[in-house]
């Protein structure tokens, strides 16, 4: 058994490290949640990464706000009865489910419930209103996307884009690049994404040499100076708008790509250029073959209809500004960005 030092040292980690000054903070929200100790909701917390510590530790606080003065006296089944009752009724509400589990998954995280009811109430929610996934982006729109960017003077987004197609990465995952995480070689650039909820180090090595060609240019043009600087200074807010933008510019309006669109669109190109379902698992960093075959599926299923189901698209502009892409960065000057 460790000793008493020991274990109030581990607290006093865990509580730094969640952000806690003072652990009376803590001990009252377990108070009204019926979940124990201060100390033991504080150290429960920390062993979460941080951004599921920081989602987690918000949900408890506006949570706590809202049960009924009696909570702390309940039983788990009894909690569980409430809670559904409760997320039933903010479903009706908002219409959406996000909030909900990430509270659910607190609640159990730091041992306040054990839900059945909640979670069916949820899963019952999701088969009724699926969620709308993102469409893949075809590597023609991609190309004519950055021809753009390029000449309005977007060279960050651009290149943005280009990571999240050719990478396969999640937007956030390549906006949180620092210049200290990427390597390049002479047949590849390696980016190393950091640890995975489930404590696994992820890292994408890229060897399209379309993309590496991109990549030299940009860093030729815009080299970055300090290796714990952002490698691409922009926001989700301002690619969102920009893919708003050239999606109404180009007739593109009806398909509604978003931020995700590139990396089914990547994912789905890499199927169509014959890598195995199997590589692009793990390219592509998936947890379960199933999920990734289903993915893929129904990226290759629209990229088949793309044209069909965006009839007022301008294709021929689109396949011109496509072709010109590589000849980008003869508009660029050095100093830009």
């Amino acid at each position: 058994m460790p000793s008493t030092k020991r274990r109030s040292a581990a607290v006093s980690r865990a509580r730094r490290r969640l952000g806690y000054h003072d652990i009376a903070a803590a001990s009252q929200l377990a108070l009204r949640l019926g979940g124990g100790s201060g100390k033991s909701l504080v150290f429960l917390l920390s062993t979460l990464q941080p951004r599921a510590r920081s989602e987690y530790t918000r949900a408890l606080q506006a949570f706590s706000s809202r049960v009924p003065r009696r909570w702390g006296f309940w039983s788990h089944e009894r909690r569980d009865f409430w809670l559904s009752e409760h997320i039933l009724e903010q479903l009706d509400d908002t219409g959406v489910a996000g909030p909900a589990r990430v509270l659910c998954a607190a609640l159990q995280k730091v041992g306040i419930c054990r839900l059945k009811r909640s979670w069916k109430i949820l899963d019952g929610w999701s088969k009724l209103h699926p969620a709308v996934q993102a469409p893949a982006m075809p590597r023609a729109v991609l190309h004519a996307y950055v021809f753009s960017l390029m000449a309005l003077g977007e060279p960050y987004v651009a290149m943005l884009l280009m990571t999240c197609f050719y990478g396969v990465m999640r937007i956030s995952e390549a906006l949180g690049l620092k210049v200290a995480n990427i390597f390049y070689g002479r047949r590849a650039v390696t980016f190393y994404l950091g640890t995975t909820k489930r404590g696994e180090e992820e890292v994408v090595v890229v060897e399209n040499r379309t993309y590496l060609r991109w990549f030299r240019a940009f860093q030729k043009r815009f080299p970055t100076k300090g290796r714990s600087n952002i490698w691409l200074p922009c926001s989700y807010a301002r690619v969102s708008r920009w893919l708003e933008r050239l999606g109404h510019f180009f007739g593109l309006d009806a398909l509604g790509f978003t931020s995700h669109s590139l990396r089914r669109g990547g994912a789905t190109q890499l199927l169509i250029n014959r890598m195995s379902v199997e590589q692009i698992m793990l390219f592509g960093r998936w947890a379960k073959l199933n999920s990734c075959k289903e993915y893929l599926r129904k990226g290759q299923v629209f990229l088949m209809r793309v044209h069909t189901l965006a009839k007022s698209a301008r294709w021929e502009l689109i396949d011109l500004f496509a072709k010109n892409s590589v000849q980008a960065w003869r508009m660029m000057p050095s100093s830009s960005g």
